[in-house]
């Protein structure tokens, strides 16, 4: 068999296991999850497919799937509240990173512990527009 034969041969072979048939999938499945389909109406179209599972294994292979894609997550171009602003006028938590780029580890566990003093000074800050608001209503 000719060298050409044989990679072309290779390339033309599809996925026989059903983990390998729904990891091809999972990108467009991810997509329709987080635009708000639910897991049985994707398990139904897999099932249609001819690709059939119980909700427990969908669920894991979704599980797996988004565990090994986490260095895909991206900035959000909304700013949250109390999210300090930058000279540029860009929120600081989009400072570090442009939309759509990759964040890194460092810069999530950031987002996901903020710092206390900071947090502190926020809850201060609350408390007093709170206080105003309520005699600004007397």
């Amino acid at each position: 068999m000719e060298k050409s034969t044989v990679k072309q041969a290779i390339s033309e072979m599809q996925p026989t296991t059903k983990a390998a048939k729904l990891r091809s999938l999972m990108p467009e499945i991810e997509r329709k999850l987080a635009e708000g389909v639910q897991f049985k109406d994707v398990l139904e179209a897999l099932k249609i497919g001819g690709l059939e599972f119980d909700l427990a294994t969908f669920k894991t292979y979704v599980y797996r799937f988004r565990k090994e894609n986490v260095k895909t997550v991206t900035v959000s171009k909304k700013p949250s509240v109390g999210t300090a602003e930058t000279e540029t006028g860009q929120p600081e938590s989009a400072a570090e990173n442009s939309p759509g780029e990759p964040v890194s580890m460092q810069h999530l566990s950031n987002l996901m512990k903020p710092d206390p003093d900071q947090e502190a000074a926020d809850i201060l800050n609350y408390e007093r527009i709170a206080k105003q608001s309520r005699k600004v209503k007397k």
